[in-house]
């Protein structure tokens, strides 16, 4: 078994965009931020048990493609989450709703085109 850290990587040309996205909307607690220069520019972000790297793309840097990748990260309340995003003015891309498999989940996508679903644990379930 492997015992670390899972880190979901980001390159984007958008870097000033999600930035504001992942600490003001979302929360999230920067780890680690690197800033050298105009394009040595990463940060890192605590989500839920794992974490989310941002890295801006230079122009002259190629994107991975990902077809079909969508976030998940487990919140206490997901619908207390959502009312906090709506508060900032930010759009609810699905509000909260019960799933069969015991979570209730939203949808939001950050503002590079990433779907994020945001959930809590149904208790009882």
């Amino acid at each position: 078994m492997i015992n670390g850290t899972f880190r979901v990587q980001m390159y984007t040309k958008q870097y000033e965009q999600l930035c504001r996205f992942y600490e003001d909307i979302l929360q999230l607690p920067v780890l680690l931020s690197r800033e050298t220069s105009k394009e040595d520019r990463v940060r890192v972000y605590g989500a839920a048990s794992g974490q989310i790297e941002l890295i801006y793309a230079p122009d002259r840097m190629e994107l991975p493609e990902s077809n079909g990748l969508t976030l998940q990260m487990q919140v206490e309340d997901v619908d207390a989450y959502c009312e906090s995003i709506k508060k900032k003015g930010y759009t609810i891309k699905r509000g909260p709703q019960d799933q069969f498999w015991g979570h209730r989940n939203a949808k939001i996508v950050d503002p590079g085109g990433t779907e994020l679903t945001i959930y809590s644990e149904i208790e009882g379930r």
